[in-house]
């Protein structure tokens, strides 16, 4: 998790979602469904997650997925790239953990987390070196996380780290395994294949009444998608800053108040030391004006030179306003100071760098605090825009009735529309945030949602259902070309499917496979594949047959437009040496021992997971998730 910070602090917003990433692969595929009498959309044991709460681990890792690659996804697109199934995994992995870790007792205490905090680098004093509250808060606030969160995320990650740490321990992995991994990377296979076809004119075309049979017999695939027809109010912040000015006068009484603030001050580097006893504070003092150098005073005391020097120290970053006094009163470099009868003890210092300060220009910041007395008013407006909607709501008020006396306010509707924001006529419906399409498929008909922020910070919404349309079969007469298409693909297949079994009769009977390809009108091809090189371009699912098929086995599978089958025979493989095997074995070593460490935890948290019932509500998740047939 924390690597997300080590790379920028900014970077956070990956934080949750990367915290369980090394977990998720430890759950294949989704936890079997199951009939609920509650409305958890997913129970893991003991744990139950809400609609909203799958919703919302959803909606981070679409939004994680935009930050990473700059795309945006439907709700369909992210259905197959995986980002459900990831949600899901992500959810069970937690609640496993969390489960587990109570089980045995196992606790992360407030200590444990701070000294966590202590040892990330991420949240140390640039000036210090040591951990600063500051910064960590000024990272968490940046990234919209409270520490409350931010506690219990490293909370979770401690209890994680010490269950799974004694499980997958990294060792380096075996030479003479390597040694066979890297010569199967480099195997060359020497194979016989056909492919095998049925073009669309073998086919007879097919008659009204047949297509029709094929479509009911079919029906889930022309099924319309529910579409729904919602409200929407959108409330953003530059709607709310049109007309707002302000006077010079305003802005430089807001000057001269923040005038200080504004100025940069002078700074210094110094160098100190600070002594129990003035006794001891003189003699040093005596031997720097000695000539004795301050890194040997330094070292006497046990610190190095760099331990008692501060650079671009201003005034007020020392906290002992006596000490602070006297060292920046001093205007000659390498002049020993004191000693200063400070609140620590006695201390003596010499300065050896000024950068002076810098007062503030009105010119300069005039567009800065102009800003900043817009987004205030902007905010004040936009806060009494929402605080007005709430108020009529609570007291019976449509959504519709609660917009109507607000400026730069709008109601608009939409729809009808499906989750992936197509019309019933094939439409994309445009500049529409995902996140109220979300809201809105996620109410009753006739609800109205809260007050919800735009997730790119820019303002709010609510949004209010006005209808809702359930999925309903598609007429066959505008359905008609995709249930031909589809009818033909399958007789095609059936026939394909038919020469490939004969082929096998053949081969299985004792007949090579060129006489068994000329029976079923198809010729055989001789090539060489690997897994970087494919002359013939075979589909890859053949590849992966053929590199997992024993030498002499006849092979097949099929391609992806449906209709063309492949079937071989492997008549040999063979090894070249890899160039620099060696040192590919020495690479692949740590990386290889890590991802076996890996998969051990993947094998003991799999084990933990049979442990629990894992379970979703079919309704709730058909709620969140169903897509439709465009």
């Amino acid at each position: 998790m924390l690597s997300t910070i080590r790379n920028a602090a900014t970077g956070f917003a990956g934080l949750f979602i990367l915290v369980l990433a090394i977990l998720a692969f430890a759950f294949v595929g989704v936890p079997s469904l199951s009939n609920f009498t509650k409305r958890a959309a997913l129970t893991v044991g003991d744990d139950k997650f809400e609609a909203t709460d799958v919703r919302d681990e959803f909606t981070r890792q679409v939004d994680y997925y935009r930050r990473q690659t700059g795309e945006s996804l439907t709700n369909d697109e992210a259905v197959s790239a995986g980002l459900l199934d990831a949600t899901i995994q992500t959810l069970t992995a937690r609640s496993v953990i969390q489960q587990e870790a109570q089980r045995l007792n196992m606790t992360a205490t407030n200590e444990m987390v701070g000294d966590y905090l202590r040892a990330e680098p991420a949240f140390e004093n640039p000036n210090s070196g040591e951990f600063d509250q500051e910064v960590l808060i000024a990272i968490l606030q940046n990234n919209r996380i409270t520490l409350d969160q931010f506690r219990e995320e490293i909370a979770f990650e401690i209890l994680r780290d010490h269950l799974l740490g004694s499980i997958g321990v990294t060792t380096p992995a075996p030479t003479p395994w390597l040694d066979l991994q890297l010569k199967r990377q480099g195997e060359t296979r020497q194979v016989s294949f056909v492919s095998l076809t049925t073009p669309a004119d073998a086919i007879t075309a097919p008659t009204e009444e047949e297509l029709r049979g094929f479509y009911e017999a079919n029906s889930d695939d022309y099924m319309a998608p529910e579409y729904r027809t919602f409200s929407a109010v959108i409330l953003r912040n530059a709607d709310f800053a049109q007309g707002l000015e302000r006077s010079d006068d305003e802005l430089r009484q807001l000057f001269e108040s923040r005038k200080a603030l504004l100025s940069t001050p002078e700074t210094r580097t110094i160098r100190q030391l600070t002594y129990q006893t003035q006794e001891e504070a003189n003699a040093a003092f005596s031997r720097l004006a000695g000539g004795t150098p301050f890194e040997q005073l330094a070292e006497e005391q046990g610190f190095p030179l760099e331990r008692v020097t501060y650079e671009g120290v201003s005034e007020d970053d020392l906290s002992d306003p006596t000490l602070a006094r006297a060292i920046f009163s001093e205007t000659d470099l390498g002049e020993p100071i004191g000693p200063i009868d400070g609140l620590l003890g006695y201390t003596v210092a010499e300065v050896m760098e000024i950068t002076p300060g810098q007062e503030a220009v009105f010119e300069e910041e005039r567009d800065a605090l102009e800003a900043e007395l817009t987004e205030n008013e902007t905010s004040r407006r936009l806060f009494d825009a929402v605080e007005t909607i709430e108020l009529a709501r609570d007291q019976g008020a449509t959504l519709q009735e609660a917009v109507a006396d607000l400026p730069n306010v709008e109601l608009v509707t939409y729809g009808p529309v499906d989750r992936n924001l197509f019309t019933p006529d094939n439409a994309t419906l445009e500049d529409l945030p995902v996140e109220i399409l979300n809201e809105a498929f996620l109410l009753q008909e006739g609800d109205e949602s809260q007050v919800i922020d735009l997730s790119d910070d820019t303002g709010y919404f609510t949004v209010a259902v006005d209808q809702v349309r359930a999925p309903q079969l598609q007429p066959f007469e505008e359905v008609q070309a995709a249930v031909r298409s589809a009818y033909m693909t399958e007789r095609r297949r059936i026939q394909t499917e038919k020469k490939l079994a004969n082929l096998r009769n053949a081969v299985s009977g004792g007949a090579s496979l060129t006489d068994a390809a000329q029976e079923v009108g198809a010729s055989v091809i001789d090539t060489r594949v690997s897994s970087q090189v494919n002359p013939q371009n075979l589909p890859r699912p053949f590849v992966t047959t053929l590199f997992e098929a024993d030498l002499g086995n006849l092979v097949s599978a099929w391609a992806d437009d449906e209709v063309t089958a492949y079937a071989g025979i492997v008549r040999d493989a063979t090894f070249p040496a890899m160039p620099q095997q060696e040192q590919l074995i020495e690479l692949y070593k740590e990386a290889t021992g890590q991802q076996i460490a890996v998969e051990l935890q993947q094998a003991y948290l799999a084990e933990l997971q049979n442990e629990l019932t894992v379970s979703q509500n079919p309704a709730e998740m058909d709620r969140l998730f169903s897509f439709g047939t465009e």
